[in-house]
């Protein structure tokens, strides 16, 4: 509804003023602005620097340069043309070789075809292609070899597809050998630029402007030597703007889309059954006891990617936006599942340009798929790689304290308890809080007893009494935040409390898809969808000033290590982590 229906007028009619302003607050239709005096470039300043010229040129376009400035950007522009030039050579020669080395290798299947069909041997002359490979390939100072152990050194990002071992390297083409005008974009020489002598004249521009119109070009003559001229002698000074969207001129525009084809697209867009999504989410989750719900969450979106027929890339992350939002605002969510939805559709979606500009669309979405099936397996297989990383760093004999029921955890301590049986031992105990309200500790103290793990069920309140038998405490995490705190099971934070007074470590065994992009600094930062969980569908709202909160907020002061499927990490670290995903 527009501002005009919600005003208190009689005016009947939509103003202009009315108009504009919904224009601007709506999102939609082309914005003008007329530029103020501060926006305005004077005669004499440099269209680079912005300030007035000491040596002032003009280009054959008319825009005022310094020439020190001009001078400083031609040679970075050489520079710059160089280093790409060297960037491009090196690539044609690398080709060059690929390509050779393709024919040494049909030189050598050729050999042994001809071989097999003659049962002979080959002349040695047709042998040279696959002696030299091998000496190659023995020669530990070829250039092929240094060139993959030196690649081999690179730590590839597992979320950009560039830095991913996958990922096909980008092309380089060309470079223009020619500097551009760093206003008009054409090309550009030095010796183009003209000395510019500024003199005073007595007449307004207006009227020497008119001379120019009435006597010179109509004449195209020298007023002054009474030479002949030409239509390029004359250059005309530009004046305008300084900012990208009115660069020479007064007026700024800003083109958004309109409204109309706002609700065109919206119309073609493929309608996504939420109930269904639901339904298969809650499948998932029952289907494997160890399923994460994050997990879950991601084997939904996998299918409904797999099997959607979207014809353009909005579709493809409109469905998928659709479909999280339907996981997120059921009742089984929480703020792992938020962040396992958010993290998905940022890995998909993470595409090299050279893909994205394929005119063939069914060539995009298999991208997508690949590394949607790449992201399920690893998440598929993220809590056997989680507990053998955390039995190289862990005690197998220690005596642990957990918190709640997580299948994390329960993984880690059996892999302990294995790593125990194979030296003999038998010592390992693990004291679990009961996890009021809803007993989640009294069911993990039921998973490791049918286990055959030595365990002591203690009360809530038993904890800073227990504390000083335990060798350390392993907490599992709703979320990993940027801080480098954890979102644990409310209680977490007295539980790591009483550990960092006794100066026991704390260590956090999580999945990557519970890394949030959130920087709370205490409690009250956390937001409430995070703390309090979902109504079911036709409950009355939550009361959240008499609801208990879910979770709470672990500070990364009392975190030693988070042990994830990327690896093992200090808290401090996990922001760079976040940075590699969201950038």
């Amino acid at each position: 509804m527009t501002r005009h229906g919600k005003n208190n007028t009689a005016s009947s009619f939509y103003s202009a003023a009315e108009r504009a302003k919904d224009a601007k607050a709506s999102g939609f239709g082309t914005l003008h602005a007329r530029l103020t005096a501060d926006s305005i470039k004077d005669f004499d300043c440099c269209s680079l620097t912005l300030q007035p010229c000491r040596h002032p040129v003009i280009s054959p376009e008319g825009h005022i340069f310094d020439r020190e400035a001009m001078i400083e950007y031609f040679l970075a522009q050489k520079k710059k043309i160089n280093k790409l030039t060297k960037s491009w050579e090196r690539q044609i020669e690398l080709e060059g070789e690929a390509m050779k080395k393709q024919e040494e290798e049909k030189q050598v299947e050729r050999v042994k075809r001809l071989e097999a069909a003659t049962g002979l041997p080959a002349q040695e002359s047709l042998r040279v292609a696959e002696t030299s490979r091998k000496r190659a390939i023995n020669d530990p100072f070829s250039s092929e070899v240094a060139a993959k152990g030196a690649l081999a050194k690179q730590l590839p990002s597992f979320w950009l597809p560039e830095l991913n071992p996958t990922a096909e390297p980008t092309k380089l083409e060309k470079p223009n050998q020619k500097v551009m005008c760093p206003i008009t974009g054409n090309p550009l020489k030095i010796k183009d630029l003209m000395e510019v002598k500024f003199t005073e004249a007595p007449d307004d521009d207006a009227k020497a402007k008119s001379v120019y119109g009435k006597n010179v070009k109509a004449n195209w003559v020298d007023p002054l030597n009474g030479e002949p001229l030409k239509e390029s002698d004359i250059i005309e000074l530009k004046r305008g703007g300084t900012g990208y969207a009115a660069t020479n001129e007064v007026k700024a525009k800003l083109i958004r889309p309109q409204l109309e084809l706002h609700m065109a697209c919206a119309e073609k867009r493929h309608a996504v059954d939420k109930a269904g999504v639901v339904k298969e989410f809650v499948k998932f989750l029952n289907q494997k006891d160890y399923l994460s719900p994050g997990a879950a969450a991601i084997r939904v979106l996998y299918d409904i990617l797999n099997n959607t027929d979207a014809t353009t890339t909005s579709q493809v992350i409109d469905e998928i936006r659709v479909a999280s939002d339907a996981i997120v605002e059921s009742e089984y969510t929480m703020a792992s599942v938020r962040a396992a939805c958010e993290i998905f559709a940022k890995f998909v979606t993470l595409t090299p340009a050279y893909i994205l500009d394929n005119p063939d669309f069914r060539v995009v979405l298999r991208h997508y798929r690949t590394r949607a099936h790449m992201y399920v397996e690893r998440i598929a297989n993220s809590a056997n790689f989680i507990a053998n990383v955390a039995c190289a760093i862990l005690p197998t004999d220690a005596h642990i304290m957990v918190h709640g029921d997580s299948n994390i955890v329960l993984r880690v301590i059996l892999a302990l308890k294995s790593q125990n049986a194979k030296f003999g031992k038998n010592n390992m105990k693990i004291y679990v809080p009961e996890g009021r309200p809803e007993c989640s500790g009294l069911k993990m103290y039921e998973n490791l007893v049918r286990c055959g793990i030595t365990a002591t069920k203690i009360m809530d309140t038993e904890v800073a009494h227990r504390m000083h038998e335990c060798d350390l405490v392993l907490a599992s995490a709703e979320g990993v935040l940027e801080t480098g705190g954890i979102l644990g099971k409310i209680g977490t934070l007295n539980i790591t409390n009483t550990a960092k007074s006794n100066n026991i470590p704390v260590y956090v065994v999580t999945e990557s898809i519970k890394f949030i992009k959130k920087y709370p600094l205490n409690q009250a930062d956390i937001p409430d969808d995070y703390l309090y969980p979902t109504p079911p569908e036709g409950s009355p709202a939550i009361d959240r000033s008499r609801a208990h909160p879910a979770v709470d907020y672990t500070p990364p002061t009392h975190i030693r290590y988070i042990i994830t499927d990327l690896g093992i990490f200090i808290p401090t670290a996990v922001g760079d982590e976040l940075v590699k995903l969201y950038t």
